[in-house]
């Protein structure tokens, strides 16, 4: 008899705990391998409202210079 674990279905989709699909992967982390992968520069584009994001980050930058002077 095999478990929920082992057939891929406990623990919401089966990558939480190293099983996918009833087959273990094993998945090694180390303190120096970043936990998230960039994505592949060629594929990248900005999403949904990327461009108002970086507007209300230049604008509050600019607006905190000129309420502190140096």
């Amino acid at each position: 008899m095999t478990s929920l674990i082992e057939n891929g279905l406990g623990g919401g989709d089966g990558h939480h705990n190293g099983y996918s699909n009833g087959r273990h992967q094993s998945v090694t982390a180390r303190e120096d391998q970043p936990l998230l992968r960039a994505p592949e520069e060629q594929s990248w584009k900005p999403p949904r409202g990327f461009l108002w994001i970086q507007v209300a980050i230049m604008s509050n930058v600019f607006l905190c210079k000129l309420a502190h002077p140096p």
